[in-house]
């Protein structure tokens, strides 16, 4: 478990890991949100927590499938999502195009006012299913050939 050093200008974690760069960086909502964020996604199989681009992003199979972080000032959670439903998703005032991956299959979620964690564990369900289902062509090819 990472222990966090609350109090700082920047969200600081011990034991050398990278520091974060959220909208509410250093408080006690970022704790929480950052360790709900994290018990929903590392309780699911093979899941690990990585810190890059300033935040953490959690992986299951290799691949990435959601992340925490900020965008023009407002917190987000990002998720994997096919494109049925990112295309329902994006109706939805809450959701954005996820940055730099948008059209890849990404989607985000603001994390303003409350938040609906009974939705972002499901997002997050969905979303490890995703990356762990999906195989590069290098490893669809050698299962195939027995």
């Amino acid at each position: 478990m990472i222990v966090h050093e609350v109090g700082l200008e920047a969200e600081r974690y011990t034991a050398g890991v990278p520091k974060t760069r959220t909208k509410e960086k250093g408080t006690a909502r970022g704790e929480l949100i950052h360790g709900r964020l994290s018990a929903i996604c590392l309780s699911l199989p093979g899941a690990t927590e990585t810190f890059s681009w300033g935040h953490p992003n959690y992986r299951a199979g290799g691949k990435a499938f959601a992340t925490l972080e900020s965008f023009k000032g407002v917190l987000s959670i990002a998720v994997r999502a096919s494109e049925p439903e990112r295309e329902l998703l994006l109706d939805d005032p809450r959701f954005f195009p996820t940055p730099y991956s948008g059209g890849r299959g990404w989607v985000s979620l603001k994390i303003e006012g409350r938040i609906p964690w009974t939705l972002v564990r499901q997002l997050c369900v969905r979303a490890h299913a995703l990356a762990t289902q999906e195989r590069k062509p290098s490893q669809r090819k050698r299962s195939e050939r027995g």
